[in-house]
């Protein structure tokens, strides 16, 4: 794929209109209709790699985020407040056995529209200092992500980048505090009718995790949707495919990469929500 394509807002958004309304034209497909939700960067691509994998599941190109809903947010880390009007057209839009994508804090509208849509969902969930340092390469090396100019202009030392992601902007463009982020997302770890798979126990060995624990996991996913594994796709050491997101895709790759003093940092500003979401 090419620089450019990757690059380009434009070329992106022609391409995946075009995928998006072959996909929509499917009206014959019957079966689950799945949702991949995940805070940013916590491993979507490992698990849709996967999905990829498990026929008859199609990926219908649909990807959900805050600002398509007409959110009304919460800046404080709150829950946010989700248009289920929105919501219904673009879920309505998914076929049988096709699946979609998104980054959405929990919500009670939210998770009641999925409800009654009867949609299969799932939550990965990743460390947030392994999310953390692919957020600062993603944002840095992405000339088109709306924090890349902003970002790259604030230093040339990474500690500086690093301390903005955690910590947040409150002018223009806004981030929001690394502790707030992680506290919207919470809920979906108790939400009722969604399975919460962690990245380092999908991760395989290929890539510093384990091949046993994989399968399992491959199985409890397969189990939640309703569909069957065949030994074909069974491939617990398969690399995820390339996509221009995925980097390397190493669970506890942030003990070799991440500066010590924005470890520390991490573990002073969001302590409560890591231990919450299993990473003390």
């Amino acid at each position: 794929m090419s620089s450019n394509f990757v690059q380009s807002t434009v070329l992106r958004s022609i391409a995946l209109r075009a995928v998006r309304t072959a996909a929509r034209a499917q009206f014959w497909r019957t079966g689950p209709r799945v949702f991949v939700n995940s805070i940013p960067k916590a491993g979507t691509h490992l698990l849709t790699s996967e999905l990829d994998r498990i026929t008859p599941l199609q990926n219908c190109r649909l990807h959900l985020n805050a600002a398509q809903l007409g959110t009304n947010d919460a800046a404080d880390g709150g829950a946010p407040s989700i248009n289920k009007e929105s919501l219904s057209h673009q879920i309505g839009t998914v076929r049988g056995s096709q699946y979609f994508t998104g980054h959405l804090p929990w919500s009670v509208e939210l998770q009641s529209v999925l409800s009654s849509a009867d949609i299969s969902s799932i939550f990965i969930l990743r460390d947030p200092r392994d999310i953390l340092v692919s957020r600062y390469h993603y944002v840095t090396a992405l000339r088109r992500h709306h924090l890349h100019d902003f970002l790259t202009s604030v230093s040339d030392k990474p500690v500086d980048v690093y301390r903005k992601l955690v910590l947040g902007h409150e002018g223009a463009p806004f981030i929001r505090p690394m502790r707030h982020m992680l506290r919207q997302y919470l809920p979906w770890q108790a939400a009722s009718g969604v399975l919460t798979v962690r990245f380092e126990d999908l991760v395989g060995a290929r890539g510093g995790g384990n091949d046993a624990i994989k399968q399992l996991w491959l199985e409890k996913i397969a189990g939640h949707i309703g569909v069957a594994l065949n030994n074909r796709q069974f491939e617990p050491s398969a690399p995820p495919k390339k996509t221009p997101t995925l980097r390397k895709g190493k669970a506890g790759a942030w003990s070799d990469e991440l500066p010590s003093e924005i470890a520390s940092l991490i573990d002073e500003e969001c302590g409560p929500e890591m231990m919450a979401i299993g990473y003390p």
